[in-house]
């Protein structure tokens, strides 16, 4: 990710009150008074935390991760205090931050600044985020080292909130003013997207700490299907990245048969996804959209070659079956919960926006926006391409018939934004 300028300055400031923060509550341990029980849970909170940001889990449609040391961070400090919690915490973090940075950057191509500066945010954003929810729970007066009434619940609960909020907004500002994606928008999409799997988290963070009371080796009690849950959720989704890359290799297979497929694919994505940014969509939205441009054409596998590959115009018979494989495309992915309610945009991709399209003539809002999105993106690609019954448009003729379709075949709004986004891609390559 290149970082802006004010993004420089935000990681700073939050470095500062970071390490201000942590040094502040570990000023206040007193080693003497530390119990051997505190000591037994400090390491295994310690080794848990390491593993855990190791291996976090990747949630590739939305490009986030996200760790079970969310939960044990609060269990730490809310089982042997503020000050030797945030101890461990912080060393947790820094040790796994470091593992994770060496290991997937090579010393060649490593920017020593830039290393040391994402690994120093990293580990800033959990020890700021910690201190205001350690502070919220000492003003709130919550117990240590047991919960019993359920105010005393409530009071955790409240801390692991207020953790979480932060960690995320942290994180989120650092990508808004890399990206200029909307704040707002990218904080309230990781809630939605993990708002189940951090329920799970605080309900295990709640569960180590009760078990924690009885003693800190009945910790691995909770430990035990914490990471269970945690390497049966990763393998979940590798079966689902898997299933994806199936379908993806499919449409690369395509390429023997007809060149022009396999490579439109590729570029209708890179483009939809453009347009979806300029249209305002963000993350997990523009992701699923470029996945499904992907296979957009998957349903041309039914298509015969004498069909498909005809160097001249369809006849009408022909190309009846031609417009069979959107819905062929659309019922090959539909079983797939990876492509989940994005499935039926390969059904609709080729309708048009004044109703005279194809498999069920809808027209206007009628055609989902992701449809209306990779339509656009397909045919410009199309006007631009060499096909077997005509040569490439040059680009400035297809984009008068882009704006030409706008309110008949394209949605006007769509158009604009495929106007623009053409528009930023040759600012970008007159800079690069």
């Amino acid at each position: 990710m290149h970082l802006t300028k004010q993004a420089h300055v935000y990681i700073a400031l939050v470095v500062v009150f970071g390490f201000s923060g942590f040094g502040y509550w570990v000023s206040k341990l007193e080693f003497g008074e530390v119990g051997r029980e505190a000591l037994v849970a400090s390491l295994l909170f310690f080794v848990s935390i390491v593993v855990a940001d190791l291996f976090a889990t990747l949630i590739p449609a939305f490009r986030s991760a996200i760790s079970a040391s969310v939960a044990l961070t609060i269990a730490a400090v809310l089982s042997v205090g503020a000050p030797l919690g945030m101890l461990v915490v912080i060393s947790a973090t820094t040790v796994s931050e470091v593992w994770i940075r060496v290991a997937t950057t090579s010393r060649k191509k490593r920017d020593p600044w830039f290393f040391w500066e994402v690994i120093s945010f990293n580990v800033a954003q959990v020890a700021l985020s910690l201190s205001v929810a350690v502070g919220i729970l000492t003003l709130l007066k919550a117990p240590i080292g047991d919960l019993i009434s359920g105010l005393d619940f409530l009071k955790a609960v409240g801390g692991f909130g207020v953790f979480v909020f932060l960690n995320s907004s942290l994180v989120s500002g650092a990508v808004s003013l890399s990206t200029n994606q909307p704040f707002r928008y990218l904080t309230a999409e990781w809630f939605r997207d993990f708002s189940i799997q951090y329920l799970v988290l605080c309900i295990s963070a709640m569960l180590l700490v009760v078990l924690y009371a009885i003693s800190p080796w009945h910790m691995l009690l909770g430990l035990t299907p914490l990471v269970l849950v945690h390497l049966s959720f990763r393998s979940y989704l590798r079966i689902r990245e898997e299933a994806q890359k199936t379908f993806e290799k499919v449409v690369e297979l395509l390429e023997e048969r007809d060149p022009y497929t396999g490579e439109h694919s590729g570029e209708v994505a890179e483009l939809a996804g453009a347009i979806a940014q300029e249209l305002g969509l963000r993350g997990s939205e523009v992701e699923m959209i470029k996945a499904v441009a992907r296979v957009h054409d998957i349903g041309k596998i039914a298509v015969p070659d004498r069909i498909l590959l005809k160097p001249g115009k369809l006849d009408p018979e022909e190309w009846e079956i031609m417009k069979r494989h959107s819905a062929i495309g659309a019922d090959l992915l539909k079983g797939l919960e990876v492509y989940g309610r994005y499935a039926d945009v390969v059904r609709y991709e080729h309708e048009h926006w004044d109703g005279s399209g194809y498999p069920e003539g809808l027209k206007g809002e009628e055609i989902p926006m992701a449809a209306r999105i990779i339509a656009a993106a397909d045919v410009y690609h199309a006007l631009i391409s060499d096909r077997p019954y005509r040569p490439a448009y040059p680009k400035e003729k297809a984009l008068d018939i882009i704006r030409n379709m706008a309110g008949r075949v394209l949605d006007p709004k769509v158009v604009g934004a495929l106007l623009r986004a053409l528009e930023r891609q040759e600012d970008e390559e007159r800079k690069a």
